[in-house]
């Protein structure tokens, strides 16, 4: 049991990694838009929300040019 996920291949766990890593980032921008929105900016939260849908759209334009 203590040998579970050796097979795994170094790739695929790098991916996760960088997945991972990029959720988190988003969590954290829209942790930082709502604080924003609460003050009263609601066209900031707007073009946030542009500038993330346009990174989400390279991140996955970068994973289907690795494949």
């Amino acid at each position: 049991m203590e040998n579970y996920g050796t097979n795994a291949s170094p790739r695929s766990s790098a991916s996760l990694s960088r997945i991972t890593k990029f959720v988190i980032a988003v969590i954290l921008l829209l942790a930082a838009l709502y604080s924003l929105a609460i003050e009263g900016r609601p066209m900031f939260f707007v073009i946030t929300a542009v500038i993330i849908g346009l990174l989400y759209t390279l991140f996955r334009i970068a994973v289907i040019y690795r494949s």
